[in-house]
């Protein structure tokens, strides 16, 4: 017993936490996936279609409700959940645990990593969401009357050519998985509530209602597959019958 604890208080740094059933026989694209993000695509390309219809009529019906529309947006700047993911992550990394029991080992292990997970989540769905716009260089709807809803000018760094896809969306996106993540049993509440957030961008004509498709598809897709490639690695999550389950504390072990 003296040997163990010894040995343990020599460890400089704790490895990662590990699930007891890990899925590392888990594809992290699921099969379900490639027909849904089929149907998006065609639904897009649809939606495209009417964007200049949709638009218009978007910003006539909510011209009333602007103040709180604008407010209601907010939910989509990133730096309301990255910054304090980064400050928990760099919190819980410059702490030593070597003098702490083993359950305080696990939580500060377990925030460490949760933190780190929300973060990877934002900004990397975030540059993904850039590299499109830039890529695609679609005007925003502040040019519809003078260009129409299809004007593309790729590679420009003029935020009015960064329109596809919205970003704001890709953000909430991601965030609505990260609560579907979390607390599963409110999922249609996290889903419609994404939705919400994300057709502010469209009443307020910052974005066409194909940018707000694809952006919050994006932010979820992304979310998930990290959140299987997390199940994989036994870092939080397991998947057990194809869906991605949030260990709790008791489940976990030290390695």
């Amino acid at each position: 017993m003296t040997k163990q604890t010894s040995s343990w208080s020599k460890r400089k740094h704790l490895r990662i936490l590990r699930s007891r059933t890990v899925a590392q026989n888990e594809p992290i694209w699921p099969k379900y996936l490639t027909p849904y993000l089929l149907l998006i695509i065609c639904f897009t390309a649809l939606l495209m279609i009417y964007d200049r219809e949709t638009s218009l009529y978007s910003t006539e019906f909510s011209a009333n409700h602007r103040p709180i529309l604008k407010l209601l947006t907010l939910a989509g700047e990133s730096h309301w959940t990255l910054i304090p993911s980064l400050l928990v992550l760099l919190i819980t990394g410059i702490q030593s645990v070597s003098a702490m029991a083993a359950s305080d080992k696990i939580r500060l292990i377990k925030w460490r990593i949760w933190s780190a997970f929300i973060a990877l989540s934002i900004l990397g769905t975030g540059l993904i969401s850039v590299l499109f716009k830039k890529l695609i260089g679609r005007m925003r709807p502040v040019g519809l009357n003078e260009y129409g809803a299809h004007k593309y000018e790729p590679f420009s760094f003029d935020a009015v050519w960064n329109s596809f896809p919205s970003g704001h969306s890709t953000t909430i996106g991601a965030l609505t998985m990260i609560l579907i993540l979390w607390f599963p049993r409110f999922k249609s509440i996290w889903i419609i509530l994404g939705i919400g957030f994300g057709l502010t961008r469209l009443l307020l004509g910052k974005h066409y209602a194909s940018d707000v498709l694809v952006g919050l598809n994006l932010g979820l897709i992304a979310t998930l597959l990290l959140a299987r490639y997390f199940a994989k690695k036994g870092w939080l999550f397991n998947i057990k019958n194809g869906a991605i389950i949030p260990e709790t504390m008791r489940r976990f072990k030290i390695l």
